[in-house]
């Protein structure tokens, strides 16, 4: 019965460990004298590469190979664990004339050390290489909007990512085991452990939770609007559908609609992103290994908390305007906070963002935007309008307390109004203030209007000592706590109240319990 079902294949080479492919299902190897037959089930793929015979010869094919990448290069040029690997294919494939195992042995140990720090194996990792969306076609398809059936799987991007994801394949191949084999083959002199602690770094966490292939369908809508960024399930289950296929490059359409649904780049994969001039988006969030979205904890506690009870009204109106810019539908306005030190105004802001992004109520991109950075106000605009289908917050990082006609009074004010530098309509501007007033000119005259006029939404805040021990009250039951209010006006003391105080505050107490 078994013969029926599936077909032989007889060699007389001795086929080593890593040579089989980890897709195959069944997979049974018979042993008589020097004779070794492979049996394999009907569809199923093995590894072209044997990791012990020639080594230097499949390391020669894969810098073949990667020399002929179209756009998936960058990608390659930009990571750490890719360059290393490439580094060590090369000594490995010189190794036949030089003989040196030291320079294979050295090389091998950066590849190690970049895949432990990324935290994944080899194959996942030059896949979520493919998906990250770093190179002309993801940008291509995610400037278009080509999702669903309106992709252009003949382009000659489309075509040329499907040739490159065939050589992405080659590269995946080569797992841990078939790395550790090559280095044995070039030297002798390594430790049973050294061979164990290779192994171990292609197994997988399995921390996601369970991705479903046929969800692949879920990228095939249309819509005029980038959304939220990919998700470590996205990414698994893009992964899982490439080893589906007998080939990666058979689903060259469907990472394209990846490209167009989540976008590229930095972009692609990050909600916050900070602007330099130099290297244009700058990633501000961390990918955790346990949890489909991502980290703020380098970003301060606003991002994780969620919105306080004393300012629920203003963060309803930032919400209800958040969602009107990110559907693309509707007049999102300028939004600017104004009111005392401590107030909590750009806390409020990064609550509600944060809430929005983790719960992923939002599709829009937060880019903090810095006093060393505002002078580059003219180049983020540009990036912007670059990025038609991607909504973006731009979040001031500093308190807009400026003199009348001072540089960044005018840039903005020139900017917000239309002149000069063209605010791009897929953006708008999230700012705070001391107060409505000091943004205005000392007059009107010939019509000309007040930076504060900018922002068709103004909002304001104000702290005090009852907002204080409000804010404290409500802090404190979040952790499961009972804090009288004699004791936070106790701990007030002559401070000036702010939001800040009272997070400083509950943290102590949780601190000590």
């Amino acid at each position: 019965g078994e013969s029926a079902a599936m077909s032989a294949t007889t060699t007389h080479r001795t086929i080593p460990p890593g040579r089989i492919n980890a897709r195959c299902d069944v997979t049974r190897v018979r042993v008589a004298s020097h004779r070794i037959v492979r049996v394999r089930g009907i569809g199923f793929q093995l590894d072209d590469m044997d990791p012990i015979s020639r080594p230097e010869k499949d390391a020669e094919k894969l810098a073949r190979q990667t020399a002929t990448l179209l756009t998936l290069y960058e990608t390659l040029s930009s990571d750490d664990a890719a360059q290393a690997f490439l580094a060590f294919a090369r000594e490995v494939k010189l190794n036949a004339e030089s003989k040196d195992g030291v320079k294979v042995v050295s090389a091998y140990t950066a590849v190690f050390r970049a895949l432990a720090v990324s935290g994944r194996p080899w194959r996942t990792h030059v896949c979520d290489l493919a998906l990250c969306g770093a190179n002309a076609t993801a940008r291509e398809a995610a400037e278009s909007g080509a999702t669903g059936k309106s992709v252009r799987p003949k382009s000659a991007m489309a075509l040329a990512l499907a040739s490159d994801l065939r050589v992405y394949e080659s590269l995946a191949n080569v797992s841990e085991t078939t790395m550790s084999a090559w280095v044995r083959a070039c030297t002798k002199d390594l430790s049973g452990d050294f061979c164990s602690a290779a192994a171990a770094l292609g197994v997988d966490s399995g921390s996601v939770e369970d991705a479903n292939v046929g969800d692949v369908a879920a990228l095939n809508v249309s819509s005029d609007v980038i959304h939220a960024p990919a998700t470590k399930r996205d990414r698994k289950i893009m992964r899982d559908a490439f080893d589906a296929s007998s080939s990666w490059g058979e689903r060259a359409d469907d990472l394209m609609r990846f490209y167009a649904k989540h976008g590229a780049g930095i972009l692609g994969s990050h909600s916050v992103v900070s602007f330099d001039a130099q290297a244009a988006w700058v990633a501000r969030t961390m990918d955790k290994e346990d949890e489909s979205m991502y980290s703020f904890s380098d970003l301060g506690a606003a991002w994780s908390t969620p919105t306080l009870r004393s300012t629920e009204r203003a963060a309803e109106i930032i919400r209800r305007n958040t969602e009107r810019h990110g559907s693309g539908v509707g007049n999102a306005q300028h939004i600017l906070l104004h009111g005392n030190e401590g107030s909590g105004k750009r806390w409020l802001f990064r609550s509600v963002l944060g809430s929005m992004i983790r719960a992923g109520e939002t599709n829009v991109r937060v880019v903090l935007l810095s006093r060393g950075e505002l002078r580059n106000l003219t180049q983020l605009c540009d990036r912007m309008k670059n990025e038609p289908r991607v909504r973006f917050v731009v979040l001031l990082e500093l308190p807009l307390a400026l003199a009348p006609h001072a540089e960044f009074y005018n840039t903005l004010t020139s900017a917000l109004d239309g002149g000069g530098t063209i605010w791009p309509d897929n953006a708008v501007m999230y700012a705070t203030a001391p107060c409505d007033s000091c943004l205005k000119p000392d007059s009107h005259e010939g019509g000309s209007r007040g930076l504060a006029d900018m922002f068709g939404t103004k909002i304001d805040l104000h702290s005090s000592p009852e907002r204080f021990v409000a804010d404290v009250r409500d802090l404190a039951q979040r952790q499961g706590i009972n804090i009288d209010d004699s004791t936070a006006l106790q701990f007030l003391g002559e401070s000036k109240p702010s939001v800040t105080l009272a997070q400083s505050f509950i943290d102590g107490v949780v601190a000590t319990q």
